[in-house]
């Protein structure tokens, strides 16, 4: 098929760069147009010519004539897949779900657990969670030394989730230089990044609702990283192998953590964990399975 995929692909590691390489690895023809640099003409001049249209919209962006995006316009089948949560941010929540790229045909997205909001926002939505890039499913090689607990993400967070400052706060506090944090690692240098911490810590934005979990969590599995993660019903008690936490509870969280990292013994029981979680992810959640089903829904 031909597939028209609007979105920034720029950077290798953006979710639109993996899903373009995903498509072209699944045997489909990419069409891409990068969103900063396009205008609506473009696009629904390669429509005529393509069988389905993809848009992954960056909210800081638009194009012009991007509002003639419809799918009365379009007349091929359209959507959108997108890893971010909405509900209960009061900017994203307020401004977002009202573009054109939410009200194509259908808007795919890791947040299972707002049925109502999408449906009042007279949104299409079909819940699918997150995965990680087929290539980047392997078991990386340490390169640094040896981290004792990792927290690979960001530090400044939503006002809506206060945890997350408080949770690195007190990791920091009691930890002290056995935590450390690291943002900005990508592709490659995360997965050797994730083989040479012990400990991962996983978070997400309201933690313990049901459905929704940061791509982080299969982005940390799937590359080989050992993660304790909140208890999500409906995506943590898929994994096998996987150890959660009581979400947003520090206590439970540091017992965990202590478990497998002052007890030697316990260390075969970790990494044997490690190894079922990353195999199921691998088979079953990777962007590969996530495509093909949103194709097989769409068309």
């Amino acid at each position: 098929m031909k597939i028209i995929l609007v979105g920034n692909m720029e950077p290798l590691f953006s979710s639109e760069s993996h899903y373009k390489w995903t498509l072209e690895h699944m045997g489909h023809i990419v069409i891409p147009f990068q969103e900063n640099r396009t205008n609506a003409n473009e696009i629904l001049d390669a429509c005529k010519k393509s069988d389905c249209l993809f848009w992954v919209h960056t909210h800081s962006w638009s194009f012009p004539g991007e509002n003639e995006i419809t799918p009365e316009s379009i007349k091929i089948p359209s959507f959108s897949y997108h890893l971010d949560r909405y509900f209960g941010i009061g900017s994203r929540e307020k401004d977002y779900l009202k573009h054109p790229s939410f009200h194509l045909d259908y808007f795919f997205s890791t947040d299972g657990g707002n049925e109502d909001g999408w449906k009042a926002a007279g949104i299409n939505h079909v819940y699918l969670p997150a995965g990680v890039v087929e290539y980047g499913a392997y078991m990386g090689t340490p390169k640094e030394p040896k981290i004792d607990i990792l927290f690979a993400g960001s530090t400044q967070y939503h006002a809506e989730y206060p945890f997350r400052p408080r949770m690195v706060a007190a990791l920091g506090y009691k930890y002290g230089n056995r935590f450390q944090v690291r943002t900005g690692v990508r592709e490659s240098p995360l997965n050797d990044l994730y083989a040479s911490a012990k400990i991962c810590v996983g978070d997400h934005i309201f933690a313990g609702c049901p459905l929704y979990a940061s791509d982080r969590l299969f982005e940390t599995v799937g590359r080989g990283g050992f993660i304790i993660y909140p208890d999500t019903p409906g995506v943590t008690d898929l994994i096998p192998g996987l150890l959660t936490y009581q979400p947003q509870n520090i206590e439970d969280l540091i017992s965990k953590i202590d478990y497998y990292l002052l007890e030697p013994q316990h260390d075969f029981e970790r990494r044997h964990r490690m190894l079922l979680s990353f195999d199921w992810v691998r088979k079953n959640a990777t962007y590969t399975q996530r495509l093909e089903k949103i194709l097989e829904i769409v068309l």
